[in-house]
């Protein structure tokens, strides 16, 4: 979200000692090393189809020059949206005991990054390759949601060892857009298979329970109603 709007895609993205070695090297990312450079929109793809944390750290240092002021920015940027259940303690989401959220404020955040132009195409895709100034990388994305429930567009998987397996997705139907948010699904394949079903069973739930109506449509009559010591004695009321 944050790298869409500050930054262009075509930004060239150099990637320093600290992006490689400061993040934990058994974590999820897609071998970047010391002095290779990717664009944006390429780290976006590695960030967001691949939970590439070097990649997540590069992105911090480019845009705000350290990982701490990109920090910064995020839990302002939660604040403005209505997130005030979360704090973010780093860019790539490994476990700090000041790094926390909520289903509610995940669900915020994922409401205004779909607004944001690029994003759904980026979340949407489901693998790239991607080409740095030493390597190339075969991108995959891990959202299974995508091939398998229909009207998937989104949005994006997660797992640590203390928050277990989670997911938040999206999904559309008849000119309607819903988000799911499943957190703290387990542990090992059935923690895996488990934010899948969940998954599932919440959109399926809201595509079948909830529609959109039109209460009043601009125009409209709605009725009459008396004014007091007024020459006319009453007045319409439209929308």
């Amino acid at each position: 979200l944050l790298a869409l709007e500050n930054s262009s895609l075509s930004e060239t993205v150099d990637f320093s000692k600290k992006a490689i070695f400061d993040v934990d090297l058994d974590s999820s990312r897609i071998g970047i090393d010391v002095g290779e450079q990717l664009t944006m929109e390429q780290c976006l793809y590695g960030i967001m189809l691949e939970s590439a944390n070097e990649v997540s750290y590069a992105v911090a240092e480019h845009i705000s020059g350290d990982v701490e002021t990109f920090t910064d920015l995020m839990n302002k940027k939660a604040k403005e949206l209505g997130a005030y259940d979360s704090h973010f303690a780093n860019p790539h989401g490994l476990p700090d005991p000041n790094h926390y959220t909520t289903a509610y404020d995940m669900a915020l955040i994922t409401r205004y990054a779909l607004g944001i132009d690029g994003f759904k195409e980026l979340i949407a895709t489901k693998s790239i390759s991607i080409e740095s100034n030493k390597c190339t990388y075969s991108i995959v994305n891990k959202n299974r949601l995508l091939s398998e429930y229909e009207g998937a567009i989104g949005v994006k998987t997660g797992f640590t060892g203390k928050a277990g397996h989670c997911f938040v997705g999206a999904a559309e139907s008849d000119g309607m857009t819903l988000i799911s948010v499943v957190l703290g699904s387990g542990w090992g394949t059935a923690g895996r298979q488990r934010k899948w079903i969940d998954t599932k069973n919440m959109l399926n739930y809201g595509f079948q329970k909830y529609d959109y109506f039109d209460i009043c449509i601009k125009g409209d009559y709605i009725d009459t109603i008396p004014v007091n010591n007024s020459y006319g004695e009453s007045i319409r009321v439209c929308t």
